[in-house]
């Protein structure tokens, strides 16, 4: 089974400024600053494209990459979500 995540909406606010993204946790009123490939996989997760390898291969022929650096890439940034409580794992 591959693993998903959500957004949870109801802590979490984001704004797209330029060609980033801005998000904030209002449960612990920190905020983050995506740089481009992050705010691609942050707007994929937002866009319900949830599936890890799913975001890899999109974000792979969005940056001219390959599939091995960009799932690393997104498996990475996941981690980090997960860890400073902006997704939720959905099993």
């Amino acid at each position: 089974m591959k693993k998903e995540y959500i957004v949870p909406a109801p802590d979490i606010g984001y704004a797209k400024i330029d060609d980033l993204i801005v998000v904030y946790s209002l449960k612990n009123e920190n905020y983050c600053i995506f740089n481009e490939t992050a705010t691609f996989i942050w707007e994929c997760l937002v866009n319900g494209i949830t599936d890890p390898e799913e975001i890899a291969t999109n974000l792979a022929n969005s940056f001219d990459c390959s599939i091995e650096t960009a799932l690393n890439d997104v498996n990475e940034f996941i981690n980090e979500l997960i860890e400073k409580k902006l997704v939720l794992e959905n099993n």
